[in-house]
């Protein structure tokens, strides 16, 4: 889970409720937009938050990104441009259904923070859904995780998510 752990996926619901988002809404483009716009918020690395392109875009996603910015702009400004999520409020959107299998993504403490790095050389654009990020080369830890494969987002196991449900009706 070196891309979205549990908080980054706290602050997308976070987000749902501060968009006033209408359940019709809770699809998955909106889910990697928020994504993508708590990478941008709490996240250093371009690089890892470019990963998001390819799953959220799908195949010839290098012409579709200027268009998914400005998606994310109007997301952003629909929530009155409040991205900010305390580490508290994502505790709290967690115990809302704490046994929620997105609680279970969990990060080395390397792979959060603020870490910078200034050589450009060796990166590589994402590869999308057939290529996986490459190993950690400090822990060793396998390129991301996920209970889903790419795949289009089943609109009814999203409905039927409670703590999805729950943040509607908070």
């Amino acid at each position: 889970y070196l891309l979205s752990d549990k908080y980054l996926l706290a602050m997308v619901l976070v987000y749902f409720r501060r968009t006033n988002l209408q359940l019709s809404e809770y699809t998955c483009s909106n889910l990697f937009l928020a994504l993508y716009l708590a990478n941008d918020m709490e996240e250093d690395l371009e690089e890892a938050k470019c990963m998001i392109f390819p799953w959220a875009l799908g195949e010839g996603w290098h012409n579709q990104v200027a268009d998914f910015l400005r998606q994310r702009d109007k997301l952003w400004a629909r929530m009155g441009f409040r991205a900010l999520v305390s580490r508290r409020r994502c505790e709290k959107v967690m115990a809302m259904e704490p046994s929620h299998w997105a609680w279970t993504r969990g990060r080395c403490p390397h792979h959060g923070g603020a870490h910078r790095s200034y050589s450009k050389a060796g990166i590589t654009l994402p590869g999308g859904s057939g290529f996986s990020p490459p190993r950690c080369s400090l822990c060793g830890s396998p390129p991301l995780h996920s209970h889903y494969s790419h795949q289009p987002c089943p609109l009814s196991e999203l409905m039927e998510d409670p703590l999805r449900i729950v943040l509607l009706n908070e």
